[in-house]
């Protein structure tokens, strides 16, 4: 098994896992593990299903609900967006694209006045929730890092050693 499916297997696992224990809102590693999916995924489809696979068994355990949609379209909103950026910047860009979009959504809903002072709150009642997901992206895209450097690494220690 090469090292890329094993990252991409741990990769799904950590996702399911830090969704269903308790956490801190927004806390996980979903936009990180969907921006590294995309940025170390050689295959599109194949790389945005892994993530979007996983939020879903999460999603049967946790409950479905009205918005899942937008959030699964704002994922692979941030994925595609994700592939044209390196590591770094899409490390940055992709809590921003989530939050900007998932929230257009959620005042959509009727959660807040159609209006444009109700646009302006419902982004401003999330910006905590923001400052947890870029924080939660750039932690968990670093453990990321290291894992997928180390599974290189120990596959190459592998090879070598016959």
């Amino acid at each position: 098994m090469t090292s890329n499916i094993k990252l991409f297997i741990l990769l799904a696992g950590a996702l399911f896992l830090f969704r269903i224990v308790p956490h801190p809102p927004n806390f996980t590693p979903v936009i990180a593990a969907t921006v590294f999916a995309a940025c170390a995924g050689k295959r599109f489809w194949e790389s945005m299903a892994v993530v979007l696979l996983a939020m879903f068994a999460s999603d049967l355990l946790l409950g479905l609900h009205s918005g899942i949609l937008a959030v699964y379209a704002s994922l692979a909103a941030v994925f595609v967006t994700a592939r044209y950026f390196n590591l770094f910047w899409s490390t940055l860009i992709g809590p921003t694209v989530f939050f900007v979009l998932s929230n257009f959504s959620v005042w959509l809903s009727g959660w807040y006045p159609m209006t444009v002072d109700g646009l302006i709150a419902c982004y401003i009642a999330a910006i905590p929730f923001y400052a947890n997901s870029l924080t939660a992206t750039v932690f968990y895209v670093i453990v990321f890092t290291i894992m997928q450097r180390y599974l290189a690494v120990a596959q190459q220690d592998r090879a070598t050693a016959f």
